[in-house]
């Protein structure tokens, strides 16, 4: 035990208190085999032999390198409170070096120190350590659901029938986002200080969680998909599957085609900046109208993405569809992903990512009362990316990377306004998310 204090310990001859010391005492006390892990942590940070998230390879073989910072005692207090099989866990993040299937970055998703600019999947231990007690406090409350899956043995979280339950339940880190929004860290925090472990759910949050297991149960994904391929250079359209599919497609969705989006950010030619003598849709857009299944007309409601920057070129489409059809413009300002809050907030800087959203929409829907689309918001945000929250792990499958992507909530939530089960929804280079917002739609 003391060669295993002696690799922490920060030369400091200040007498601790065991508070302060708790993390520690995890670590040193814990079974040779996570030792052994974290003693490969301290070895490599020796050396340098990390992964630098900012720039993708070793410290060691950055200009100039003579030595990591030295390890403080605050880094280790955030083990305090996890178990074992987290502290090891935690080593195996740290020591991340390649990418994987699962983890396709090459940056440790464990970090010393704060990188200098936005890297995806990154976070300090003390982040990493808060949202991991947090996904144990939900565990506890699902093990009194359900407490015939043994989720809890001896006050531990058992890993396989963790894992069983994740599968026939549909679990995902989704789902696990979702119930910690709807627990409200306030209440989590307070399950981890003195006094606070035996505090209950609020009556009406335990009956949602309840809800959520039996839904997650029973939960069945009704709709379909079908594509059409699109050759890019030269542009053309390959159609759709089957024999006299355009009718077949036209006879399942009963001729009713209420909303479609086109995300011109990711159609062929959008490489390209385009002018307003020379539009970067054009060639993309001739084919389209060519191929004509669905017509620019046929649909009730369209949803165009672009570049605030190009939105221009974008709206000469709007002009030739007047005055059949109307135009609401809005916002959409990407929520800083995550790990990028702290960094932003650091430098007491923000950076604003804004897209243009152009919904287009027959014009007898302004006749309709209360019609949603007469009620459409001018900007859409993520509050808790833009506030003074610092919750940065709801993005972390919804996050908003080079591309600007949206969030899963926002393309559930024009479904869910603009479209009813068994609607029929087109897709326009829109990527994977409407199609999978579309199936647990049933559409």
């Amino acid at each position: 035990m003391i060669n295993k204090f002696s690799s922490i310990d920060n030369a400091s001859h200040k007498q601790k208190k065991y508070q302060e010391l708790r993390g520690e005492i995890y670590l040193i006390t814990s079974s040779d085999f996570v030792w052994g892990k974290w003693k490969r942590v301290f070895e490599r940070h020796e050396t340098g032999d990390l992964i630098d998230p900012d720039t993708g390879k070793l410290f060691k073989e950055a200009d100039r390198f003579t030595f990591m910072k030295p390890l403080v005692r605050e880094f280790f207090r955030a083990l305090q409170g996890l178990s074992e099989y987290d502290i090891g866990r935690a080593a195996f993040h740290i020591l991340h070096s390649e990418a994987t299937p699962k983890r396709t970055w090459i940056h440790p998703k464990i970090i010393f120190t704060k990188p200098k600019n936005f890297v995806p999947s990154c976070y300090s231990m003390r982040e990493w350590a808060e949202r991991k007690k947090m996904k144990t406090t939900i565990l506890h409350e699902l093990h009194k659901i359900v407490p015939e899956k043994k989720l809890i043995v001896i006050d531990e979280v058992d890993q396989e029938n963790w894992k069983a339950f994740k599968q026939e339940y549909k679990f995902t880190s989704a789902s696990m986002s979702a119930l910690i929004r709807e627990a409200g860290e306030d209440y989590l925090r307070s399950k981890m200080v003195k006094g606070g472990k035996n505090r209950e759910l609020p009556e009406h949050t335990a009956r949602a969680f309840l809800n959520f297991v039996k839904e997650k149960r029973i939960v069945t994904f009704e709709g379909g998909a079908q594509f059409n391929p699109v050759k890019v250079e030269p542009v053309k359209i390959l159609g759709w599957p089957g024999v006299e599919s355009r009718k077949a497609i036209r006879v399942k969705a009963k001729d009713h085609f209420p909303f479609a989006l086109i995300d011109f950010r990711n159609i062929p030619g959008s490489e390209d900046e385009g002018t307003m003598s020379a539009l970067f849709y054009e060639g993309f857009m001739a084919k389209f109208n060519e191929y004509a299944s669905p017509r620019l007309r046929e649909i009730d409601i369209w949803l165009w993405i672009v570049e605030d920057r190009r939105a221009e070129q974008v709206y000469e489409i709007v002009r030739k569809m007047q005055p059949e059809y109307a135009v609401s413009k809005s916002h959409y300002i990407a929520a800083p992903a995550e790990g990028a809050y702290s960094s932003l907030c650091d430098k007491k800087t923000k950076v604003v990512n804004v897209l243009c959203l152009y919904f287009v929409y027959k014009v007898e829907f302004l006749k309709v009362p209360n019609h949603p689309i007469t009620r459409m918001e001018k900007i859409f945000q993520v509050p808790e990316g833009l506030g003074n929250s610092k919750s940065l792990y709801d993005e972390a499958k919804y996050a908003n990377y080079t591309s600007d992507e949206l969030r899963m909530d926002f393309y559930l939530r024009m479904l869910r306004t603009f479209t009813r089960r068994g609607d029929c929804i087109f897709n326009v280079f829109g990527g994977s998310k409407p199609m999978f917002a579309g199936v647990v739609s049933s559409l």
